[in-house]
């Protein structure tokens, strides 16, 4: 990977005109490089696709640490506990479906669910 100070020198040589073998031939770099250089995209300016996860990242950490926290206590944990403790807006269908993907065992109380880690 070449430095951006190539990169920059790549691209203020082709806004002035040059080919890319001549741009190639003055780095001694090959042709394809330069070439690569000038086209290259920085990935962090494109947005993600598709759907934004309900529950970010700090949240997902929240409801994680809160879980940990009840099972160390020995208190039974279930969803409605896990909305009221902590400040996450979502629903118990999102939460459960966060809680499957993330590894939590739950199982169906008569209208509650308990939880307990996954290991």
């Amino acid at each position: 990977m070449y430095s951006e100070n190539i990169r920059s020198l790549c691209i203020k040589y082709h806004k002035l005109g040059n080919s890319y073998s001549t741009i190639a031939n003055k780095l001694g770099i090959s042709r394809s490089e330069a070439q690569n250089l000038i086209s290259y995209k920085i990935k962090k300016l494109r947005k993600k696709s598709g759907p934004k996860p309900k529950i970010s990242k700090v949240a997902s950490l929240v409801l994680r640490r809160y879980i940990e926290n009840e099972n160390d206590k020995g208190v039974k944990v279930t969803t409605t506990s896990i909305l009221n403790g902590t400040d996450a807006d979502v629903s118990k269908r999102t939460l459960n479906n966060w809680l499957r993907k993330n590894n939590f065992n739950y199982k169906k109380g008569v209208q509650t669910l308990e939880l307990t880690a996954k290991h």
